[in-house]
């Protein structure tokens, strides 16, 4: 126990002394990419959070023919069932959100996969933005008779 404390207390004053560099800047006022991180971590090591992977063998309903898909694979990273919206982290740091949707069941920090459809339209339009930088690069309005 005393060696834990030692360390933190030598981690503390490490980046106390250091707090003006730019590499301690950055570690604590940049974002965290955690789907990037994920993939590097499942790439390297295996499953990253084994618990929470979605099984997609289970069978559908086949009248379940119209929803909002998945167009690149990505890591939820924000879920608001009330405002019918998600957003979903990419590995290359960009993110994109959907609002107007009936969410399926998903968690977060749930990996969806490109394709998997993400939920059924809630409002007569779904909206998508796709963020870079905390910028929005993409905008775009589907009605619900764009949606399949």
């Amino acid at each position: 126990m005393k060696g834990k404390i030692a360390a933190a207390a030598l981690l503390y004053f490490f980046v106390y002394v250091n707090r003006d560099q730019p590499a301690v800047i950055q570690v604590f006022t940049g974002d965290f990419t955690f789907a990037r991180t994920a993939y590097i971590y499942e790439y390297h090591l295996g499953t990253f959070l084994p618990s929470i992977q979605r099984n997609y063998d289970e069978a559908t309903p086949a009248n379940v023919s119209h929803g909002v898909k998945a167009e690149r694979e990505g890591m939820v990273v924000r879920i608001n069932r009330d405002d019918h919206s998600i957003m979903l982290q990419h590995r290359d740091g960009n993110e994109t959100e959907i609002k107007g949707v009936y969410v399926d069941d998903f968690r977060l920090f749930e990996k969806i996969e490109a394709g998997a459809t993400i939920g059924q339209p809630a409002e007569e339009y779904v909206y998508i933005w796709i963020r870079k930088d905390g910028q929005v690069i993409s905008k775009k309005r589907m009605g619900t008779e764009d949606v399949d």
